[in-house]
């Protein structure tokens, strides 16, 4: 039911509170997908803040092996702590390794 109605909401525009749903119901997939959908929006206009809060919904250990929500959570902080940028921008390139994902390595 919440899962439904995270998708209504989502669709409505209403991201924080389909977010909060899924974090609800610990579908720490869906809430990092959704995460991920917005993340580079709010970089543009500034809500870096914002990202970062919504990632400190989910649990960290989940957060350390999703290396798409580690490069966006860098990218967020890279103007107000760059030596944290570049270890987290690190650890983002080593997850992208061990999973094989060559577009998170830069290689095609």
């Amino acid at each position: 039911m919440r899962t439904r109605s995270a998708t209504w909401l989502e669709a409505g525009g209403d991201v924080a509170d389909a977010l909060q749903l899924h974090v609800d119901n610990e579908d720490w997939p869906r809430a990092t997908v959704l995460i991920l959908k917005q993340a580079r929006r709010l970089i543009a206009e500034g809500r870096w803040q914002t990202l970062k809060s919504w990632a400190a919904l989910l649990p960290a250990a989940h957060v350390a092996r999703t290396p798409w929500l580690v490069l966006w959570l860098a990218s967020s902080l890279i103007l107000v702590n760059s030596l944290k940028t570049r270890a987290m921008l690190e650890r983002a390139f080593d997850r992208f390794v061990i999973d094989g994902d060559k577009l998170g390595q830069g290689r095609r």
